[in-house]
């Protein structure tokens, strides 16, 4: 969790100087692929004109709660059907992080994609078809 803290700070950083460009881009960067990364960097610039939050002092205090979230006691007590699904390459919770979370929950299916990272949900086209075929099993239980 020590990364996942590190980039949660340098975030929480970025948005109390009001640099919203950088953590804009910051954020696209740890999220998506590099070869997606670097197909936008020419829309970099542009960040600079995206106006900030209307409260950016919720977006510190929603990143300042996720500091202090940990929840590992609680997922040996899951008792429901869970998918942990996401990108091995994951630059915001690294893949060490998602495999224990499906060592401890009891019965999870774990599947994380190679090359892929954080924003797997939006980048990958098998995830759609995996959160279908997991909720298609757990109705048929």
């Amino acid at each position: 969790m020590a990364h996942t803290r590190a980039v949660l700070q340098h975030w929480i950083e970025l948005a109390r100087r009001g640099d919203w460009a950088t953590f804009q881009w910051d954020s696209l960067a740890h999220t998506f692929r590099p070869h997606t990364v670097a197909r936008c960097r020419l829309l970099q610039p542009l960040l600079r004109w995206v106006p900030p939050p209307r409260d950016p002092t919720r977006v510190i205090h929603v990143l300042e709660g996720l500091l202090e979230l940990d929840q590992h006691h609680l997922l040996p007590k899951i008792s429901c059907p869970v998918l942990v699904i996401g990108g091995a390459d994951d630059q915001v919770i690294p893949r060490d992080v998602q495999e224990e979370m499906g060592v401890l929950i009891p019965g999870s299916e774990t599947i994380l994609y190679p090359g892929y990272g954080h924003g797997n949900d939006q980048e990958n086209p098998d995830y759609v078809r995996q959160v279908e075929r997991f909720l298609a099993l757990v109705s048929q239980r």
